[in-house]
């Protein structure tokens, strides 16, 4: 019967894939992570971005403990990274207005690593591809507010001048202050 054909190659793709399946989801992302370092960087990383990248991947991580999410292949997919960006999206919206980790970037970079290796390391990387991870994409979410909402603006002459009568500088402050007035 073909309905019962269809359904004994779902059940062998589905044991197949599961077969492959060695680690724990949050594992394969952690040893990504190392790899990417290691092989794929395309010069030396600094130790802030690593320190951040573990941070933004650790916050990843602890959504997936948090949530109850079953730490398997499963969490490296579009569903599980969307709805992870949707998370982060709504505890922005509990955060106060200047405080630390409400913003777009943040959620941004947050999410952006995770897709990062999931693409560049998991899927296409020899030591990965035995996972059977399919590519994702995260659309990063533009910044909402207006140009002028973001504190810049044009100087009044007055305080060009006020800038320019600056006195008691050291000789590097004078240069800065003499190349920001020309601008």
């Amino acid at each position: 019967d073909l309905c019962r054909a269809g359904e004994l190659l779902n059940l062998f793709f589905y044991k197949k894939r599961n077969m492959k399946q060695y680690k724990k989801g949050t594992e394969i992302l952690v040893e990504a992570l190392e790899y990417y370092y290691k092989y794929l960087a395309k010069k030396p990383i600094s130790p802030n971005t690593k320190r951040q990248s573990e941070y933004n991947l650790g916050h990843y991580l602890a959504y997936i403990k948090e949530q109850g999410i079953t730490d398997d292949v499963e969490i490296l997919t579009q569903e599980t990274l969307n709805n992870y960006k949707k998370y982060l999206q709504d505890i922005s919206q509990k955060v106060e207005s200047g405080k630390r980790g409400g913003g777009t970037d943040s959620i941004n970079h947050k999410c952006q690593i995770v897709a990062l290796l999931i693409n560049k390391v998991i899927c296409c990387e020899n030591d990965f591809r035995k996972y059977q991870v399919s590519p994702i994409k995260y659309n990063v979410i533009k910044e909402s507010r207006e140009q002028k909402e973001k504190c810049r603006f044009a100087l009044t002459e007055e305080e060009v001048n006020a800038i320019k009568g600056c006195s008691g500088l050291t000789h590097r402050e004078e240069i800065y202050r003499d190349i920001f007035v020309l601008q």
